[in-house]
């Protein structure tokens, strides 16, 4: 196996210090990055697998440039920072998308992080590029050697690790809800339920019944008490797919529901706890469903703070046949 390449930007000589005597970082082909240059403006330029930089002045516009970058889901990111909140950092830490140190911080749990790191690169670089169909790798429900679905892979395991709500965008076929179903079964919620409900599938008249639930004589053929997917799900995750088709009136009381944790079913003063991990899907742009008036600017920002986009199956390579 080829040495992964790890840039590092570190200017804290006590950190420095401590990763001198990790035994896993001679595994690694070191990259410094120069001191005329930024490690996040280095990522879009040059190969590298791994990043391990210093983040106490971590700023909004960097931020921003790191979720915009395609570098962000296939690179693995270690991040050290000292005690001060940095709340551009606690957004990408709640993305899953990085490690995070704060120092002083314990050698032993960074060398342990190296070495899982390590195994991941190996077994990506010991996949058979030539995989058929008869013989490709798989992660919980997905299939697929192509670097997209490793890179896909590596995504999911990052979310599964984080409870931040995931926004799965793509086109129609990706395997969205195969996705959605992945990051359920390799998380901490694995042995609760797993629900899904396509908001487009929904009449109007009935979606918040649906997500809700509701009691006896709320509405005209409500004959029994009835429970809604957010209690079905209660303490799994629950999956939302088509979610910029459920009703803007809809998507005012969803957004609530984000906001305090409480719901009540159709036609009961009864409050209940929304106790589940969110996933959300569209095959539609946000930006676009958002300029033409079908997804609120503010649910998505509550949904998608951890998006996910898959490769279309155009790009998956040989493990298309």
């Amino acid at each position: 196996m080829k040495k992964p390449v790890m840039l590092i930007q570190l200017q804290d000589q006590e950190i420095l210090d401590q990763l001198s005597t990790l035994p896993e970082l001679e595994h690694f082909q070191l990259y410094h990055c120069p001191k005329n240059r930024k490690w996040i403006d280095l990522i879009n330029e040059q190969d590298f697998d791994i990043v391990m930089a210093q983040c106490d002045y971590f700023s909004k516009s960097d931020y921003q440039l790191l979720v915009e970058s395609p570098s962000l889901d296939k690179l693995e990111f270690i991040f050290f920072s000292h005690g001060g909140i940095n709340e551009y950092i606690d957004k990408i830490t709640a993305m899953g998308a990085c490690f995070r140190f704060r120092v002083p911080f314990a050698t032993t749990i960074l060398n342990s992080l190296l070495s899982d790191l390590l195994s991941e690169f190996s077994s990506r670089d010991n996949a058979n590029p030539e995989a058929s169909t008869s013989n490709l790798d798989q992660f919980g429900l997905l299939i697929g050697s192509s670097e997209p679905m490793h890179r896909l892979y590596r995504v999911i395991r990052k979310a599964a690790r984080s409870s931040a709500k995931v926004m799965i965008i793509g086109e129609s076929g990706v395997g969205k809800e195969l996705i959605a179903n992945t990051i359920h079964m390799t998380s901490s919620r694995a042995k609760a339920p797993f629900i899904a409900i396509n908001c487009g599938a929904l009449s109007p008249e009935l979606i918040e019944s649906e997500l809700f639930g509701h009691v006896k004589g709320a509405f005209t053929g409500a004959h029994s008490d009835r429970a809604g997917v957010f209690e079905k799900a209660k303490g799994g995750t629950l999956f939302l797919d088509e979610v910029t088709e459920m009703p803007l009136a809809m998507q005012v009381k969803f957004l609530r529901v984000l906001e305090t944790k409480e719901f009540k079913p159709v036609g009961s003063d009864k409050v209940k706890i929304a106790d589940v991990q969110l996933i959300s899907a569209t095959n539609r742009d946000p930006s676009d469903a958002i300029q033409h008036g079908f997804l609120r600017k503010d649910l998505y920002f509550r949904l998608a703070q951890f998006p996910i986009h898959p490769a279309p199956l155009r790009e998956r390579g040989s493990d298309i046949t």
